[in-house]
């Protein structure tokens, strides 16, 4: 009785770090989907130059660039997670900025 009760707790406690984990990549990746899709909305309505999609594509490669680095050890720190979400932040700016400054 013992043992099926600490396999059910031991079963339990993993299954809620995969849980975890899977929701953290999600929003992650939700993220980046999103800014990609605004850059591509800016590029399709005329609200971005040429010039400017091709930074905030640049911009968003760098991103990805900064997660693959973060991942290559097996562990993200909180200090990569804080670059990485600041350099998020900045996009979401540069991005707002960008569609609405009137140059077409």
């Amino acid at each position: 009785m013992k043992t099926k009760l600490i396999m059910v707790a031991v079963m339990a406690i993993f299954g809620t770090t995969a849980l975890q984990a899977q929701m953290a990549y999600n929003g992650e990746y939700n993220k980046s989907q999103e800014q990609r899709s605004r850059i591509h909305h800016g590029e399709r309505s005329g609200e971005l130059t040429r010039g400017e999609a091709h930074r905030l594509k640049h911009e968003q490669r760098h991103i990805r660039e900064s997660k693959c680095r973060a991942k290559a050890d097996g562990r993200i720190t909180r200090g990569e997670k804080r670059h990485i979400r600041n350099e998020e932040r900045r996009a979401d700016q540069d991005i707002y900025r960008m569609k609405h400054n009137d140059r077409r």
